[in-house]
């Protein structure tokens, strides 16, 4: 059956003190543990490529860490097998406790060994779940560096490990977990973690994909308008912000992030919601007092454009008096130098 761990010893790299001898009895749970819980995470491409890719290791012990850097591909297979180790035991806690046999359900003992309590049960599983997560999280981590690599290397003159890393994540790219979320003022973990602090996390992140898309296009869109939200966020992905637009792209990313933790429940923090009044607020009124700084067609159907007021002509300063003048017609006065 395809799998990317299969022996006893790949399991004692992550968890060193099980006294395991076989994952036969296990493979139920492996299986489980790598298509409901790691494939969403890769994508299906990505994952029956590094099936393929462990099976072609006819020795698996050429996987272990030894004398050799390892490739991309081991590198990726190692951080896939340490999150499916702890979740495949998480799973397996409760069901290798008890034994089902013709007299039903019993608790399973061993001579040398005390029967675990419920209580032990219930950390030792709160420990695998904590583990498999934070294993997932270091994977998507290692995912996200890679592509941002890729994007730096403009030429196009990979090396082997390059090559392979751009096949990754060409695949990755294929999966709702690729950390670049298009159309959105927040599209990666690290950015929304400017505004929040949630430690990154890259799966709170995707958790809060709906949120953020939701709040961006029925709450940000209308304030703005349709056609200068688009032109903000293509000049975005494309780099080309002036001053004023770089101002107006972060002053809307902090409505967004506000809104969302207004909004989402996996947020607590009651001033959220005022906040991100202010912060709408402020925004509009930035973009209402820079409209002529911003692109002119794309401004023009926002709804808080204003026509220019035409230029009116300034007054005209009233000459200064000209100096009397004695001995003038009609003048009934004559005016001494003292006076004047």
């Amino acid at each position: 059956k395809d799998m990317l761990l299969t022996t006893a010893g790949e399991l004692r790299l992550y968890i060193p003190s099980h006294q395991i001898e076989s994952l036969d009895a296990y493979q139920g749970f492996i299986d489980n543990s790598e298509h409901d819980f790691l494939m969403e995470k890769i994508g299906k491409p990505l994952y029956q490529a590094l099936v393929e890719r462990y099976e072609e290791l006819h020795d698996k012990e050429s996987i272990l860490p030894g004398g050799n850097p390892l490739t991309p591909w081991q590198q990726l297979i190692h951080l896939c097998q340490r999150p499916v180790a702890f979740d495949m035991l998480y799973r397996a806690a409760d069901v290798s406790a008890v034994s089902v046999n013709e007299s039903g359900l019993n608790v399973t003992s061993t001579d040398g060994y005390e029967s675990a309590d419920h209580e032990i049960i219930d950390r030792y599983k709160k420990r695998l779940y904590k583990e498999a997560h934070q294993a997932i999280d270091r994977l998507l981590v290692t995912l996200e560096e890679w592509a941002e690599s890729l994007s730096s290397l403009a030429d196009g003159n990979f090396d082997a490990d390059e090559s392979e890393i751009e096949e990754i994540i060409g695949l990755w790219k294929q999966s709702r977990y690729f950390y670049l979320a298009e159309g959105l003022f927040i599209n990666t973990a690290r950015k929304l973690n400017e505004f929040i602090d949630f430690y990154e996390s890259r799966e709170k992140f995707i958790q809060l994909l709906p949120d953020l898309r939701y709040c961006q296009e029925f709450v940000l869109r209308p304030e703005m308008g349709d056609e200068l939200t688009d032109n903000l966020m293509q000049k975005m992905q494309q780099g080309e912000l002036s001053a004023v637009e770089q101002k107006a792209v972060r002053l809307a990313q902090y409505a967004l992030a506000l809104k969302v933790e207004a909004r989402s429940p996996l947020f607590k923090r009651d001033e959220a919601k005022d906040e991100a009044i202010g912060a709408m607020t402020r925004l509009v009124s930035y973009l209402k007092a820079n409209q002529s700084k911003l692109d002119e067609e794309a401004v023009k159907t926002s709804p808080f454009y204003e026509e220019p007021k035409p230029d009116t002509p300034k007054e005209q300063a009233t000459p200064p008096a000209e100096p009397w003048k004695n001995n003038q017609k009609g003048n009934k006065l004559f005016v001494t130098r003292a006076i004047e």
